[in-house]
């Protein structure tokens, strides 16, 4: 078994090399089983709420990973996200898995 808070997409290569016979991903939120998937995101009632009050947090770098792919508020080399312009409304009805939030003036992202 693997376990890590990074994306089913970063564990692959290695699931590939070994084999596991699961794999647990973003922190729990995804698990993959040889019998089947369990999903554990965020309700979209709550990642609404979480992106309003967050929303207007100057500097912010805002990306929500999804069971469509990574959407932010901006572009973030490497990531290949989609950049959505709509927050604080979800960009997709897809599961939320994760909401990362960062600062432009620091350069986390």
């Amino acid at each position: 078994m693997a376990a890590t808070a990074r994306t089913e997409r970063r564990v692959l290569n290695y699931h590939n090399r070994i084999d596991f016979d699961a794999i647990t991903t973003l922190n729990g939120a995804r698990i993959i089983l040889p019998n089947g998937i369990i999903e554990n995101g965020i309700t979209p009632t709550s990642a609404e709420s979480i992106l309003k009050k967050v929303i207007t947090i100057p500097d912010l770098v805002l990306s929500i990973e999804t069971g469509n792919g990574v959407f932010s508020n901006v572009t973030i080399p490497g990531w290949d996200s989609t950049v959505f312009d709509g927050f604080p409304a979800l960009p997709t009805e897809s599961v939320i898995f994760k909401i990362i939030l960062s600062s432009k003036s620091n350069n986390i992202y």
